[in-house]
């Protein structure tokens, strides 16, 4: 508004009630109460002349236009009062419509950005991250290889041969291949019982990460996290290389979700189920005595 400018709704009623309450005989004391009001926005001078003529235009504008018998000031307020609340729910209407506009907005900007994250992570090429794991697992068959290649009987070993300095680079080379064969046979292997597990209809929930977005709280409460694609991860890099390893990161995966979900919860049932399916899957992997040795095949939760 500008200062010559016309007087908002509220403004309107303001004076009016302030009439009504003051009468017409003490306008500074009018115009002091429109500049201190709590809801006042304007930074504005209200002259009593200003108050006086502005309120004679809006008694004689309503005389003109009423047809009540009503008293003309209450009226004029009861007129003043439901244009205000009209001006204000479509006020209201406007800013809800805006906040729920863009809610929606960050609602999708969420899910493409969640979409746009899991779309990254798997079109990561796959011969780069095959590469990489393939030389961290050459890289262990190595030291491997030579600490088996210790204990290896030297035939025809004699004192001060050459034999003595440093291995024959042909047993050398043989041993290591025997090495790597037998690391990539039990890595295919667990990677085989891996695939039905996460293809399980319990493992929904246990495919990636959880998000913290989803769970705050969750890294809080699980200092140990799992889930299937780290743990298919950890086994390319040899991180898991054997048996019981693989079973320990399984069932802590489940075990983690109840500890962290209420008992009642879809994610604490899908975990007692795909317990289940852990335990028969991996079941392959071990020999009956190492099945009865192994107390983390327990079925109870």
């Amino acid at each position: 508004h500008e200062m010559s400018g016309e007087w908002s709704l509220f403004e309107k009623l303001l004076l009016v009630e302030l009439v009504q309450r003051h009468g017409t005989g003490n306008w500074s004391l009018i115009c002091e109460s429109i500049k201190k009001h709590p809801l006042q926005e304007r930074d504005f001078e209200y002259s009593p002349k200003l108050c006086s003529k502005k309120y004679n235009r809006l008694i004689n504008s309503e005389i003109s236009q009423s047809n009540t018998r009503e008293d003309t000031l209450e009226h004029l307020r009861k007129v003043l009062t439901c244009a205000l609340i009209e001006e204000l729910t479509q006020s209201v209407s406007y800013k809800t419509s805006q906040i729920n506009e863009l809610s929606l907005k960050i609602k999708n900007q969420k899910q493409l950005d969640t979409t746009f994250r899991k779309k990254r992570e798997r079109s990561e090429p796959d011969q780069e991250r095959d590469t990489h794991e393939r030389k961290m697992q050459q890289s262990e068959d190595i030291q491997s290889g030579q600490k088996k290649l210790i204990s290896l009987p030297k035939k025809g070993y004699q004192k001060g041969s050459p034999s003595d300095e440093a291995p024959d680079p042909i047993q050398l080379d043989s041993t290591l291949k025997n090495v790597s064969k037998e690391a990539s046979a039990l890595q295919t292997e667990m990677l085989r019982v891996l695939k039905p597990i996460s293809e399980s209809k319990f493992s929904h929930f246990f495919l990636n990460p959880v998000d913290p977005e989803d769970a705050p709280n969750y890294y809080k409460i699980i200092k140990s996290p799992a889930d299937i694609s780290t743990i298919k991860s950890r086994i390319l890099s040899g991180a898991i290389s054997s048996p019981e390893e693989l079973l320990h990161d399984l069932l802590k995966m489940t075990q983690n979700a109840l500890i962290f979900n209420p008992s009642r919860s879809a994610i604490y049932t899908y975990a007692i189920q795909l317990k289940k399916v852990i335990l028969q899957e991996t079941s392959s992997l071990f020999t009956q005595e190492q099945l009865r040795s192994l107390p983390s095949l327990e079925t109870n939760t």
